[in-house]
């Protein structure tokens, strides 16, 4: 995450389970969503401690890769996705790029996500 996108709001509240919340507004450029994340550094849950959780409906668009996601994010655990990435893809052979690409479909299969989290698909180039 940029540097200075988290700014303290000072608001907090309790879960009876995660413990203290610490609330943040989320700052880009001139815009701001208050209270907009929540993290809980002293929970009794250590694997949460250092994560921050968005408020869905505070943020105006959410995207996974390049397609923008409408009502919640996917499970990558249980299901196959197919998602645009304009991530660049290099293939390379003995040494040789033997493709190349920005444009690309990532194929995405029940929580593979160890050693190969994606199986890229390219359009392929065009001869001038």
């Amino acid at each position: 995450m940029a540097p200075d996108v988290l700014v303290a709001s000072g608001q907090t509240e309790r879960s009876p389970s995660r413990g203290e919340a610490r609330f943040w507004s989320v700052r880009v450029g001139d815009r701001l969503a208050e209270n907009a994340a929540r993290q809980y550094p002293d929970s009794p849950f250590e694997e949460l401690r250092d994560l921050v959780r968005f408020e869905w409906g505070a943020l105006d668009a959410w995207f996974e890769e390049d397609e923008e996601v409408f009502t919640h994010a996917r499970d990558p655990y249980h299901r196959v996705d197919i998602l645009r990435s304009s991530r660049h893809l290099e293939v390379i052979l003995n040494g040789v790029t033997v493709a190349e690409s920005h444009e690309r479909v990532d194929i995405r299969i029940d929580g593979v996500l160890q050693e190969r989290p994606t199986s890229p698909f390219s359009r392929p180039a065009v001869a001038a």
